[in-house]
């Protein structure tokens, strides 16, 4: 279902940006968002290898056990 939705408001943001002649507008803000996608997850996968490593570290030394 979200597939589609996704699938309808892209079809129409390109259709509506094709008839008012907006075409570079669209491929520049695409562009923009994909950049911005990749930074965050680039940034959110640093975190989650960071956090992960606490915690194996942790548990080698029993701390989780003693916690939990």
């Amino acid at each position: 279902m979200l597939g589609k939705t996704f699938s309808f408001i892209c079809i129409t943001s390109l259709i509506c940006a094709v008839l008012c002649k907006k075409l570079p507008e669209l491929a520049a803000s695409v562009l923009s968002g994909a950049s911005g996608a990749v930074s965050l997850t680039l940034s959110l996968v640093g975190m989650m290898g960071l956090w992960n490593g606490v915690m194996e570290l942790l548990s080698s030394v029993g701390a989780i056990d003693k916690l939990a």
